[in-house]
């Protein structure tokens, strides 16, 4: 019985220790994707006046921003049999979201048959939409992985 006692605790505290790095792994990606995607379309910014210095600054945004939501993408993939079907549906939305968000800012700083759309009304509110949608949904996913963590904390 005692030895039975001791396997399930190490089952448990190995299951733990992987889902730990998992999502170790997964929230370290997801804030440096969530960083860079709100340096995209920044609601206060401070750039150069001169046109070729801001396109200097939003070519590095853009490569930085791609690095990282391409990190973030790859990781959510490889490790997705590990996630709840709720956090899974939440990193879905979130990568929709930085993907419209940048589409949005190619359309501004790269498409200049687009440039009028994303600096439109309408296309301030989406940005500002998208920004709420990330900040809100990476809240969600950080909390239901706490939430995870904690309840197998609890089974060791």
């Amino acid at each position: 019985m005692k030895q039975k006692l001791n396997d399930k605790s190490h089952v448990s505290q190995k299951r733990f220790d992987l889902e730990l790095e998992i999502y170790r792994e997964l929230s370290k990606s997801l804030v440096e994707a969530y960083d860079t995607s709100n340096l995209l379309q920044p609601i206060m910014d401070n750039l150069p006046e001169k046109t070729d210095e801001k396109l200097k600054i939003m070519k590095k945004r853009d490569t930085e921003f791609a690095q990282a939501f391409n990190n973030f993408s790859k990781i959510r993939r490889e490790d997705a049999p590990f996630y709840s079907k709720d956090v899974n549906s939440e990193l879905e939305m979130i990568s929709k979201s930085m993907s419209e968000l940048h589409d949005l800012f190619t359309y501004r700083w790269f498409m200049e048959s687009m440039r009028d759309f994303a600096t439109s009304l309408k296309g301030m509110e989406r940005n500002l939409e998208l920004h709420e949608t990330i900040k809100n949904k990476t809240d969600q996913v950080t909390n239901k992985i706490r939430d995870r963590l904690d309840n197998l904390s609890n089974q060791i």
